[in-house]
């Protein structure tokens, strides 16, 4: 994941524009303090992001997993391998 810095945005008579980075009604020029908030804001809601993207696909591979699991014994003898479980 790559940070937004204050660097990233454009800057006029130390006015920064924030308005690629965070939906703002109105003016999106605003002072620096402002700038670095949504800054913090836009960062944090994209780790966010990412760790739920990793928690969802962590989610998926042990659901495909079991299924794989599943499918196998389906094709073997489904009592000798539950009786394996259990043990």
């Amino acid at each position: 994941m790559r940070k937004i810095k204050l660097e990233d945005l454009k800057c006029v008579d130390d006015l920064h524009y924030v308005g690629d980075i965070y939906d703002v009604d109105g003016n999106a020029w605003v002072d620096k303090q402002s700038a670095l908030e949504i800054i913090d804001i836009v960062n944090k809601e994209e780790l966010e992001r990412i760790c739920e993207h990793d928690q969802l696909m962590r989610s998926l591979n042990e659901k495909h997993r079991v299924a794989s699991y599943i499918k196998r014994i389906a094709k073997q003898d489904p009592i000798k391998e539950f009786s394996k479980l259990i043990k």
